[in-house]
């Protein structure tokens, strides 16, 4: 297998982008539902980006486009959105992409603080554990790409083992919480939350029967966690994605 030149298990910044077609993106949040993200740091005058934009596209076709279980960025720190669209039509390109006007520029500088950017086109693949392969090493067919998604882990989403499957859990961003809702009012025994280095944020052991419980994630660090949710002994994990708008 090719790989990236590095992988990196810093946590990588959260970001919102607005693309080309004025739809809103957070990293954290297509990473919360399992999804690999792509990155393709790029801008319309480079010839680098003009040749492998089209493999690039290929790749996101393959896996699905938008209903698949990947994820493609790409992400210019100096272009409006009217030279990006022409790029787009240009070169085939229909995964969402952001300029200056998306909020390209910032993510750039984002990343910049963190990585190191060689050349342009840059790219990179973040699993939804929150490893990066940064600096994809660029080819034909781009096989160390294609190798750094598959070597992402499948996310934990779920261990269904009773009925506790019926209780739906999710982050909600626009109030910061986690919110559980057990519709059927099983008795839940307990609740703990846990980063992935298994220190505990959340440990409660008082039975719950209520319709809909809210978790605030306020004073959490931006990252995945797991909430561990337990009942007569049997037991169901959800990861969740949380960011702070």
């Amino acid at each position: 297998m090719v790989f990236a030149n590095s992988l990196n298990a810093q946590t990588p910044p959260n970001f919102t982008l607005t693309d080309t077609e004025g739809k809103v993106w957070n990293l954290y949040n297509e990473l919360g539902k399992g999804k690999s993200v792509v990155l393709d740091f790029f801008f319309v005058n480079c010839k680098p980006c003009q040749k492998y934009t089209p493999m690039i596209q290929s790749i996101y076709e393959s896996y699905g486009a938008d209903t698949g279980d990947v994820v493609i960025f790409g992400i210019s720190d100096r272009d409006a959105n009217t030279a990006i669209k022409q790029f787009e039509q240009t070169y085939g390109v229909t995964y969402p992409s952001c300029g200056t006007e998306g909020g390209g520029d910032t993510i750039t500088d984002l990343f910049q603080l963190n990585y190191s950017f060689l050349s342009w086109p840059t790219y990179a693949v973040i699993c939804p554990v929150t490893t990066i392969y940064w600096d994809i090493i660029k080819s034909d067919s781009f096989p160390a790409l294609i190798d750094s998604l598959k070597a992402c882990p499948p996310p934990i989403v779920s261990i269904p083992k009773t009925a506790l499957t019926e209780v739906k859990v999710w982050f909600n961003g626009a109030t910061e919480t986690i919110e559980i809702d057990n519709a059927n009012q099983l008795s839940i025994d307990k609740i703990n939350l846990f980063d992935l280095q298994s220190r505990s944020h959340i440990d409660e052991h008082i039975g719950y029967d209520n319709a809909n419980l809210s978790l605030s994630t306020t004073s959490l660090s931006e990252g995945i966690y797991y909430l561990h949710i337990t009942s007569d002994g049997r037991s169901i994990i959800h990861k969740c994605m949380v960011y702070h708008n």
